[in-house]
């Protein structure tokens, strides 16, 4: 490189002054240019792993919403089951709706496996706080059976609460979604989080 420069400081000294200053000046622009190019570059490049991890959170959010939904027709149907003269049918349909909230879960492994990687740092967090809530899911299913009509809500409705306010939120802020920059998809991604913490854990009515 040394040597290269040397060979240019002789040959530019050499240059009539007007030719000298037509090489530095095309010089000046190729560096110009190219670190416009370069900063372009980068922002297209930051832009597009920007939006796949908003497409990652927005995948996350679909087996939530469903798995959230079935929890809560659990909710009524473990309540609605423990009168006797309802006793069998509702126990039919609470063991159906049990296992579409096994297959939700499965959907959010699913998706998890599939853009964790999209998520870096935050996927791994974000597996690790979905183990919890899996590990609570399974363990209200296996106990609800038994439980008394107040405690089968109030264990329900936390974990409803939980799951569609705080993990929500979690899926959000690691998918970038609670950080557009575009003011509309900004407010769409608090609104569902806002809509789903309201309407599927916080309200107390039994829906079966």
């Amino acid at each position: 490189m040394k040597k290269f420069m040397a060979i240019f400081r002789d040959r530019l000294d050499n240059m009539p002054l007007a030719k000298k200053l037509l090489v530095l000046s095309g010089v000046f622009t190729f560096v110009i240019v190219f670190l416009a190019w370069r900063r372009l570059s980068y922002q297209k490049n930051a832009s597009v792993d920007f939006a796949k991890k908003e497409l990652a959170g927005v995948k996350y959010y679909v087996p939530i919403r469903s798995l959230a939904q079935h929890l809560q027709q659990h909710r009524g149907l473990s309540v609605a089951g423990l009168s006797s003269s309802v006793a069998a049918d509702i126990k039919e349909k609470r063991l159906v709706k049990q296992q579409e909230i096994e297959a939700d879960m499965q959907m959010v492994e699913a998706t998890h496996t599939q853009y964790a990687g999209t998520l870096g740092e935050a996927g791994e967090a974000l597996g690790k706080s979905w183990a919890s809530y899996k590990q609570r899911v399974q363990d209200l299913l296996r106990d609800a059976p038994n439980l008394a009509a107040d405690e089968s809500v109030k264990r329900h409705t936390a974990i409803l609460k939980d799951l569609t306010d705080s993990f929500v939120t979690e899926i959000g802020d690691a998918s970038n979604i609670t950080l557009d920059p575009q003011l509309p998809t900004y407010y769409l991604g608090g609104d569902y989080s806002i809509f789903a913490g309201f309407y599927y854990g916080l309200r107390g009515a039994c829906i079966v």
